[in-house]
């Protein structure tokens, strides 16, 4: 039986598993939502203002290289917001 979605909850499709599952839970921790938006725009739009931006050279994200969580993104935070997404467990601290 399928239980009904609560409210505050995002149904996500991301690759952590094979079917549709709650964002933020288990192996989900939302980083497609940062890796789509780095590969879509490397290190421009939202990303040029943002702390976790390295230059030195070669543009790269300290959250796509895996240096800062996924919840120190700026695009992530806004995503979360813009959806109203309830977190809870390790993500919503």
């Amino acid at each position: 039986m399928k239980r009904k979605p609560r409210k505050g909850e995002f149904v996500c499709t991301c690759h952590a598993y094979k079917f549709h599952h709650r964002f933020g839970g288990g192996r989900c921790n939302g980083f497609f939502v940062v890796d789509d938006y780095w590969q879509g725009h490397y290190g421009g739009g939202e990303c040029t203002s943002c702390n976790l931006l390295c230059d030195d050279g070669e543009r790269t994200c300290q959250v796509v290289d895996g240096q800062e969580s996924v919840t120190e993104c700026p695009v992530w935070q806004d995503f979360v917001q813009y959806n109203e997404i309830k977190l809870l467990g390790r993500l919503g601290k």
